[in-house]
């Protein structure tokens, strides 16, 4: 991939100046045409879709004539991305479908228009405060120093930690009044015709090797709007649960929902979400039953579940959790049961897609022996805590069907220069937990093979979030 800087006063024809919004610097993607929906489906999901401009066609000499697409994003803030967009590309996973990315300026990069609904708002609000507020140049260095991204889950905005950390922001925000303050976040909230909005506190650096088992949010700031009964409540009610404040968000075509206030979400998990739709593995197992040993709001059993598995069993502690998997399941159309004992199975349960179980999955073969006769065969098991689904292997090999073998998907941190060494060494240890599991049922032990190891994202500076997928074969019976 190439990256080029395209003045817009120069000589690349109409198309382009067309397809840009010539007020600004901002990137473009050129993508092949059957990769549009694509790319287009990832930069929404994101807010990095540039949506005040149309997908244009473009023709490029560089890619053998083919037919491309101009797509316009949210990438203004030229000295953060240059040089680094294939980074970014990596990040959203699609830096195979990006033939090209170009930097388009004008004449004048200083020139600049308030065009990003977040800036506009801070723009309106500007103009309510009482003269004498602010200076001119902070009138005009508040807008411009605002990041262009956020994330808006519906109908909550959701900005980054360092949307107010500028100079500018740094300066004028302590010497606000509340009520100055809530005007500023009232207004964002009905130029983006939204009812809340929220801003992410930066994550302690304690809490980032720690596992947060109940995916409780521990940096999420409300700002404005009613978010509900305040954090923590162990054991909800259902009283709790419909006077919580819940959002959702689409990606890959599967609906989510969550209550911001008790439980997190991961947009950057899209990756992983989108590669189970379209792992052979997955494919192949289709019909029979894959298990989510933290199955929190549905980040990954949706994925098996909309991939083909005939049925999906989560496990999850955190109640919240499993309040907004089942309101996730419905919303996406799947018959979804909910137990909270393990020994009280409804008779019911037969035919259900989405069988979610409140409690440690530490009793999960048992639980899951008790659906054998009820179930399709367990073909896959996903391990997705952070920063270590260590605790689970050992129940995730002993799910697999025994007969017919299967697939256990285990997530990990790990440092980047050590991802091979940590992989064959995640993989002896399941190794030698499936000999003594293979021993104690009378049969032959076989070997594990290490089919991929998918980086997923970057979690913290020089750690990656990775995902092994093992492959456990059918057990040979002792004669």
């Amino acid at each position: 991939m190439r990256y080029q800087e395209w003045p817009l006063a120069s000589n690349m024809g109409d198309d382009i100046s067309s397809a840009v919004d010539a007020s600004s610097v901002q990137w473009v993607l050129v993508v092949k045409k059957q990769d549009v929906k694509t790319v287009k489906t990832v930069l929404e999901d994101r807010c990095l879709l540039n949506r005040s401009r149309k997908i244009t066609p473009f023709w490029t000499s560089s890619n053998n004539n083919d037919e491309c697409c101009l797509i316009s994003t949210t990438f203004v803030e030229w000295e953060s991305f240059t040089g680094d967009m294939e980074h970014h590309l990596k990040e959203l996973g699609i830096e195979d479908l990006v033939v090209d990315a170009h930097i388009l300026t004008t004449k004048d990069p200083r020139e600049t228009e308030f065009t990003t609904p977040l800036r506009r708002a801070v723009q309106t609000w500007i103009t309510s405060l009482p003269k004498g507020t602010i200076t001119d140049e902070q009138a005009m260095a508040l807008p411009q120093e605002l990041r262009s991204g956020y994330s808006i889950y519906l109908p909550m905005l959701l900005l980054p930690p360092s949307t107010f950390t500028t100079p500018a922001w740094s300066a004028l925000l302590p010497t606000l009044s509340i009520d100055q303050c809530a005007a500023l976040y009232r207004t964002i909230a009905n130029i983006m015709s939204l009812t809340h909005v929220a801003i992410n506190a930066p994550i302690p650096p304690s809490t980032l090797d720690s596992p947060n088992t109940l995916r409780s949010p521990v940096n999420l700031v409300p700002l404005h709007g009613d978010f509900g009964p305040p954090s923590p409540i162990a054991s909800p009610t259902q009283t709790d649960l419909d006077a919580a404040f819940w959002v959702s968000a689409r990606q890959n075509g599967i609906s989510q929902t969550w209550a911001p206030r008790h439980t997190m979400f991961s947009r950057g998990n899209i990756k992983e979400k989108a590669r189970i739709l379209a792992l052979p593995s997955v494919r192949e197992a289709a019909g029979y039953t894959a298990v989510d040993l933290y199955s929190g709001i549905g980040y990954f059993a949706f994925s098996y579940m909309r991939a083909g598995m005939s049925t999906v069993v989560g496990f999850e502690m955190n109640p919240w959790s499993v309040e907004g998997c089942r309101r996730g399941a419905e919303m996406n159309g799947w018959t979804v049961e909910v137990h909270e004992e393990r020994d009280n199975i409804k008779e019911n349960v037969q035919g259900k897609q989405m069988i979610l179980f409140q409690m440690d999955n530490k009793h999960a073969e048992v639980v899951v022996g008790q659906l054998s006769q009820k179930i399709p065969a367990v073909r896959h098991v996903n391990c997705g805590l952070l920063p270590t689904s260590k605790a689970s292997w050992g129940t995730a090999l002993s799910l697999v069907d025994e007969e017919l073998g299967g697939w256990a998907h285990l997530h990990e941190n790990i440092k980047i220069e050590k991802i091979d060494t940590r992989a064959r060494h995640v993989l002896s240890i399941c190794q030698a937990v499936l000999d003594v599991q293979r021993d104690h049922q009378g049969g032959q032990t076989t070997m594990l093979e290490l089919e991929h190891v998918e980086r997923v994202k970057t979690y913290a500076p020089g750690i990656m979030h990775c995902v092994l997928n093992i492959y456990i074969p059918p057990n040979p019976r002792r004669s």
